[in-house]
């Protein structure tokens, strides 16, 4: 089916939410998406102000001025709405895609975190969530596995303990319509409010929780984490690129996928809060890291058994998935360096292609 027959609703709808700290990679994620998507679309963008100054406000807009068929509108957040939401190791920005569905008063939308770089066609995973009967389109987390994996407690409290399914918040096509008659937002705040200290994930614990096996299955294609995109032995592009684990404009890590970012940036004359990485430096502390890796999994083994012993052997095995990590870090450490290095070198090449629009 093709997508630009089934998207009968015109403008498409993008949302994001950011804050300053998060401006590169917004500009860099809204840019990626405006060149892959259905030619002569209207597009509406939403932004979630979470703390953008009015410069970096200024400049986005100013990208697009040329552009008729793209409008750019930045809403405030609901602070209400939030005033009792717990609030634990995130900014509040990482909270806000909960309120869409009271925000806006359209019918399908798409959100993407500010950490995502797109490369195909975003018409088409709207389409697959109108032909779908269900609320939200999300791709399954790479990691964590089902809502009690995330926390036990708030799976539990939801009904929802015997769930062996989970998705990525961080790619989602939703019918806001279909959300706002369960009134989903008032009751995903409601629930952070209440166990928002065991939510590991911040909202997208509560968007688990309450919508666990509801959701339309995407390929993993559409929400790949940038560890993944390192792990590969070539250069291949994902749907949708997601850094998970850094920002990559305020990192300098030594993998395709932070050269990838930086490239992309360069080439669209975003701005970076730092210089760009130095290949030779980066590839020298890799081999710092490399050297240290035992230390890290010894320590984080010993986490783990230490907290086998305190809980009598029920554990989320965290730290020996860490542990695990690192062993393999040391183990095949010289090879990775060596393949990172060939990879980045053909990423910085002009003749890679990346965007082909």
């Amino acid at each position: 089916m093709e997508s630009d027959t089934i998207l009968e609703n015109r403008p498409f709808h993008i949302a994001f939410c950011a804050n300053e700290r998060f401006f590169p990679g917004l500009a860099v994620s809204l840019h990626s998406a405006l060149l892959n998507i259905t030619k002569g679309l209207g597009v509406k963008v939403y932004i979630v102000d979470a703390g953008l100054s009015d410069e970096s406000k200024s400049s986005l807009c100013a990208r697009y001025i040329n552009r008729p068929e793209i409008e750019i509108e930045f809403l405030d957040w609901p602070r209400k709405l939030f005033k009792n939401v717990k609030v634990v190791n995130y900014h509040i920005s990482s909270y806000l895609r909960l309120s869409l569905p009271e925000l806006l008063d359209v019918k399908h939308l798409l959100y993407l975190d500010s950490d995502t770089i797109v490369f195909d066609d975003i018409s088409k995973i709207l389409a697959e969530l109108k032909a779908s009967p269900h609320p939200l389109a999300a791709s399954p987390d790479w990691e964590t596995k089902s809502p009690a994996q995330d926390s036990a407690l708030i799976a539990k409290h939801a009904g929802v303990e015997h769930c062996d399914t989970y998705f990525n918040a961080g790619v989602l096509t939703l019918d806001l319509e279909a959300l706002r008659d369960e009134r989903f937002a008032s009751r995903a705040c409601k629930l952070l409010s209440e166990l928002g200290d065991h939510a590991s994930y911040a909202d997208q614990s509560a968007f688990n929780a309450l919508l666990a096996e509801r959701w339309y299955e995407l390929g993993k294609e559409w929400n790949t984490p940038s560890w993944a995109f390192d792990k590969q032995l070539e250069n291949k592009l994902p749907s949708i690129l997601h850094y998970t684990n850094s920002a990559p404009w305020l990192t300098r890590k030594y993998t395709p996928a932070q050269a990838l970012f930086e490239r992309i940036a360069r080439d669209l004359d975003v701005d970076l809060p730092r210089p760009e990485t130095s290949l030779p430096q980066s590839c020298v502390n890799a081999v710092i890291l490399w050297l240290i890796s035992p230390l890290r999994f010894f320590f984080h083994l010993w986490r783990e058994a230490s907290i086998w012993i305190k809980e009598g052997g029920d554990t989320d095995r965290r730290s020996l998935n860490i542990a695990v990590y690192w062993f393999e870090y040391f183990i095949y450490g010289p090879i990775k360096i060596v393949r990172y290095w060939i990879r980045i070198r053909m990423i910085n090449n002009p003749s890679f292609s990346i965007f082909t629009g």
